[in-house]
């Protein structure tokens, strides 16, 4: 007998079975790592930023002055795995003004609820010098002569919500949700002077809003049938109904009170659903009511006159009905098909009363108020067909009707009716494993019933040269194409470019209103995988919106004829935005502890604004002002440093630069003498280290 064997099986089998417990152990902690919930304190540090801004990186963040900021982002999780009971919390940007704190409890197939808050500010961009005394109250006086100071605009919106929801038997769960937002402070805000033709005085519009919401849902999930039908109710108030204006000598004819926006409601309910005749064909249907009101008091009650009629409120109600159907099916394997209608019915059920006494000499006011009704019908068809080599034509087209009401004494042409059609063709193929691409045509047009006339007080026709632009005639065609590459495991491409143009056909001879427009958008993207540990990327989008133009300023004074003359000459505009933006970024492991990444991100804006006057002799030939030109540039590197495997340091460095030559509120001065001005350079340095830490 081999005594060495007598020990070397018992051996090997000990050794087969310690290394199955060891194998074992390790799946069950890998399962148990992926089934147990993992929290996170992703960031808990300190920033400090080393200059002061007021435009782009600190408008809407509250990091608009020097100095250090706390940055905490985290997110814990646990699961009792008895009660199959979540609880997680999260937090984002804690040490900032724009942070969001979350709470939220789960049982699984039972109930849950969460309670959100959030916190958003709004820092305006420019520096304010004026002597308004009263600013931030509804009392404010307006004066040249005052001691002027800088101040800071800034408005801030804290928004709590609440979440409920409760899942029943036989398929139903009902949901209820409250949502109630605070906004407060002060926005830049006007009124005409009572000087000089065209004065205008700054006033600060005190802000203090109030906007609830709730939202309450049952659901029914069945088989073939989900159904969804609920109750939305929205309340706006404000405690300051009116804002009262002073002026001190020399000014003098202050406005006031001014109407600040007054507290009005909504109500809607609603039922929403589906319905699978067979797997391959489904049909969708909407319904809703609205009812809209606003019927706070006036601030001043209306005075009834021989030629006014006092009323206390506008009694302002808005009654919308709608309703939709739409139906898909997958006809054979090959052949697909969508059908949809959409009907809306916006009925502005505000009484009609005189307002204003209309004064002498006033040709386009009764003093009456201008209820808007409109009718909508929108019908939507569309097939999708697979045809040979992989190709797959897609083909639709829709058609909208509005109908709307109208008043006879207006300042501008109206029309009962417009009718639009558009007609859509797309093509699409996977030219092979590597390459997808599709290009598609829309054409659309729109047209609509014979103009109505406006017609002044005294009856006799106002000028009618130029269309609104929503009702006005237009003929539309936008192609678009794109395409995805990847060449190879580690490259992908892609690439997608747009063009439009739209024609608007005037309706007189002397060609007034808006004349065309085109617009080309085009942008690409790639990235690279050098290695496991490495990636770059790199894009580039390009962005152009053309509009050209043409009105004439004494046409109205004339009947209705523009004289095309040196005085009263026909002018024409071609307005141009374009923009470039292009980036570069990459990220990966230096080694098995240090992480980095760097992006560069660089926006050029330029905005066109050339006018001239179209051939009458004596009159100028050019009269553009002067473009804009806006510079935007981002630079951010990171680098993560682990301590262990779950905890570590994160370093930031933010680099911006926002410069523009933007004229509109360089040294603009109101009538009062305040002025508004804006830093046309602005840099920022921003850098930031902080704590992780990862558990389960």
């Amino acid at each position: 007998m081999d005594t060495n064997n007598q020990y070397r099986i018992p051996l090997t089998i000990a050794l087969l079975v310690a290394f199955w417990q060891t194998a074992q152990a390790s799946d069950e902690a890998e399962i148990y790592r992926l089934i147990t919930p993992e929290s996170t304190i992703s960031s808990f540090g300190v920033g400090y930023q080393a200059n002061n801004n007021a435009q782009y990186f600190g408008e809407y963040n509250g990091m608009n002055q020097r100095g250090a900021f706390g940055l905490l982002d985290a997110e814990i999780v646990k699961r009792d795995n008895e009660t199959g009971t979540w609880y997680k919390f999260t937090t984002r940007n804690l040490g900032l003004e724009d942070r969001d704190i979350r709470w939220e409890q789960e049982r699984q197939g039972d109930w849950g609820y969460s309670i959100d808050y959030s916190q958003i500010p709004r820092y305006n961009p420019f520096t304010v010098t004026t002597g308004l005394q009263g600013l931030g109250t509804t009392n404010q006086t307006v004066s040249r002569t005052a001691p002027q100071q800088s101040v800071q605009l800034e408005t801030e919106r804290k928004r709590f919500t609440v979440d409920l929801n409760k899942y029943l038997p036989a398929g139903y769960d009902v949901e209820v949700r409250y949502t109630h937002e605070e906004k407060t402070g002060n926005r830049m805000f006007g009124q005409q002077g009572g000087g000089a033709p065209n004065e205008v005085w700054f006033l600060a519009e005190p802000i203090d809003y109030t906007t609830q919401q709730v939202d309450a849902i049952l659901r029914y999930t069945g088989e073939n049938l989900q159904l969804s039908g609920g109750y939305w109710g929205a309340w706006f108030t404000n405690p300051n109904p009116a804002l009262n204006v002073t002026a001190q000598p020399p000014l003098t004819g202050a406005f006031s009170p001014m109407a600040l926006p007054p507290d009005n409601q909504s109500h809607q309910v609603n039922l929403t659903g589906g319905y699978s005749f067979t797997p391959a064909t489904r049909a969708t249907f909407k319904a809703a009511y609205t009812y809209q009101v606003q019927n706070e008091a006036f601030i001043v009650p209306v005075v009834a006159t021989s030629n006014a009629f006092g009323n206390s409120n506008l009694q302002g109600r808005l009654d919308t009905w709608l309703g939709q159907l739409g139906l898909t099916s997958q006809l054979t394997n090959k052949l697909s098909t969508l059908a949809d209608v959409r009907y809306e019915n916006r009925n502005d059920m505000t009484p009609i009363f005189q307002y204003t006494p209309v004064a002498i000499g006033a040709t386009t006011t009764n003093g009456n108020n201008e209820p808007r009704s409109i009718t909508t019908i929108d019908s939507k068809l569309q097939a999708s067909y697979v045809l040979p080599m992989n190709f797959r034509f897609t083909a639709g087209g829709n058609y909208i009707v509005n109908q709307r009401t109208f008043e006879p004494v207006r300042s501008v042409s109206y029309r009962y009716e417009t009718d639009e059609i558009s007609y859509r063709g797309e093509l699409r193929r996977a030219l092979s494993e590597t390459v997808t691409g599709a290009v598609s045509y829309v054409y659309s047009s729109r047209w609509g019933t014979p103009y109505l006339n406006n017609t002044l007080l005294n009856g006799a026709q106002g000028s009618n040269l130029i269309s609104p632009l929503y009702l006005a005639n237009r003929a539309a065609n936008t192609v678009k194409v794109t395409s995805n590459w990847t060449p190879t495991e580690k490259l992908s491409f892609q690439a997608f470019g747009s063009a439009g143009w739209v024609d608007y056909s005037s309706r007189n001879s002397q060609d007034l209103g808006l004349q065309s427009g085109q617009t080309q958008n085009y942008s690409a993207d790639a990235t690279y995988t050098f290695t496991e540990k490495w990636q770059a990327n790199a894009w580039y989008t390009y962005n152009q919106i053309r509009v050209s133009q043409s009105t004439c300023s004494g046409a109205s004074a004339t009947g209705g004829i523009c004289p095309n003359t040196a005085v009263n000459p026909t002018w024409a505009a071609w307005l141009q935005n374009v923009s470039n933006t292009f980036g570069v970024g990459t990220k990966g492991k230096v080694t098995s502890k240090l992480e980095v990444s760097a992006n560069a991100e660089y926006s050029h804006i330029n905005d066109y604004y050339p006018m001239a006057t179209l051939i009458p002799a004596g009159a100028p030939i050019n009269a553009g002002v002067p473009s804009i030109y806006t510079d935007i540039l981002d630079l951010k590197l990171g680098a993560k440093y682990a301590l262990q495997k779950n905890m570590g340091f994160r370093f930031s460095y933010i680099f911006n630069h926002f410069k523009t030559n933007d004229w509109t509120w360089n040294g603009f001065t109101y009538g009062d003498g305040t002025t508004v001005t804006q830093n046309p350079n602005q840099v920022v340095n921003f850098f930031g280290v902080s704590y992780y830490l990862t558990w389960q």
